[in-house]
């Protein structure tokens, strides 16, 4: 973005760009990307652009005052229903909004023109840098600012931009000089928007999301059985049952997602443990309880893998309490394995069958009788 409303988009990680039409002439400072398809632009005279398709189209709803320049848009805080955008510009101005359409004054007690903001976490801890040297703190979400800071380099240049170095220190970019700056709070390296779950029959899906990243590696997914649930895990024992790659630094929005497959009936507790590429390591607990319930007909799975060796899985789901027999077939409809028989409450339940060199390679039949329902289905033994 540029002047005379100059914005480009690139599709192939900026190989090539293609100018979009903005609708205005005047010069664009800065771009935020809320998710994929929505943006917030900002510019010259209270200038104050925004998308809801990509860039294809941009809404003008600019600030009624154009003698303000508007110079940075960015994350501002979170709310249980989305995300608070930030917008700091001439004369101590700030404002934030949460439908990204009406933008509400914000006080700061300055009047230096403002050049860049952060906020961390829920937005309750953040810096404004500008004019003249200007740092300015709030721990409340911006009802009050301070400039109260322990200082390692002073100056009276315009310090244009608020670098973050670690947990609880932040630098300015000031001319050629580099400006050491440190709150009372400290700063995580990774910040999550929201983390939530989703569940259908014996799946659960984690979603998360991220407005921050520093040196983050990735998060282990944890689980614990908070009543019933996994046979071999003690009650609110925490194990480890995956791994997704972090984007290491990043100041945009990112979105993760795992999938915890065929759970038996019972409540469970997630967790995300946040590693960095140090070693260091965060805990981000769900906050719900996950609650896996009774299936409402028989079933019988097809094994998985299939075909297998040296063992292979079989799932089955019970409506209902009784009497559960599953067994494996030869061709020649001999029995050659029990894997049950035995009295089993209603719920979601996976079998292991594992035979290395007891069984010859070939076809095999498994089947499973309760109450009145019966099924069979066939699986191959390779060797």
């Amino acid at each position: 973005m540029g002047d005379s409303g100059l914005i480009l988009k690139s599709t192939n990680s900026g190989t090539n760009w293609i100018t979009q039409t903005s609708g205005v002439t005047r010069k664009l400072t800065s771009i935020y990307s809320i998710t994929t398809l929505q943006a917030v632009a900002v510019g010259e005279k209270g200038t104050i652009l925004r998308t809801t398709n990509a860039g294809t189209n941009w809404q003008n709803i600019s600030l009624a005052d154009t003698t303000i320049n508007l110079n940075k848009v960015g994350y501002k805080g979170s709310l249980p229903f989305g995300i608070i955008a930030g917008i700091v510009g001439d004369n101590g101005s700030l404002f934030q909004s949460t439908d990204f359409v009406l933008w509400n004054p914000v006080q700061t007690g300055t009047t230096r023109n403002l050049r860049d903001f952060f906020f961390t976490g829920n937005g309750s801890t953040g810096f404004l840098t500008g004019d003249s040297g200007t740092v300015l703190y709030t721990t409340n979400a911006g009802l009050n600012w301070t400039s109260d800071f322990f200082l390692q380099s002073l100056t009276e240049e315009r310090i244009n931009a608020a670098i973050r170095i670690s947990d609880s220190t932040f630098a300015g970019i000031a001319g050629n000089e580099f400006i050491i700056f440190s709150g009372n709070e400290p700063i995580l390296p990774v910040e999550l928007a929201s983390f939530n779950s989703v569940v259908k029959n014996n799946v659960v899906t984690l979603l998360w999301m991220t407005m921050q990243e520093v040196n983050n590696y990735g998060f282990d997914v944890e689980r614990s059985s908070a009543s019933g649930g996994v046979k071999s895990q003690t009650t609110n024992e925490w194990s480890k049952i995956g791994f997704i790659s972090g984007n290491g630094t990043s100041s945009s929005l990112n979105n993760y997602e795992y999938t915890d497959r065929n759970l038996v009936s019972g409540k469970y507790k997630y967790r995300l443990k946040q590693n960095d590429f140090n070693s260091n390591f965060k805990i981000y607990n769900l906050t719900n309880e996950v609650t896996i319930g009774i299936p409402q007909v028989f079933s019988l799975s097809q094994n998985y893998p299939n075909p297998f060796n040296p063992s292979t899985t079989i799932d089955y789901n019970l409506p209902v309490d009784g009497k559960v027999s599953l067994k494996v077939y030869d061709l020649l409809g001999r029995e050659v394995e029990v894997l049950v028989n035995e009295f089993v409450n209603a719920g979601y339940y996976s079998v292991s069958f594992n035979k290395d060199n007891a069984f010859a390679g070939g076809v095999y039949f498994y089947r499973l009788h309760s109450q009145s329902f019966t099924d069979t289905k066939r699986m191959i033994l390779v060797k």
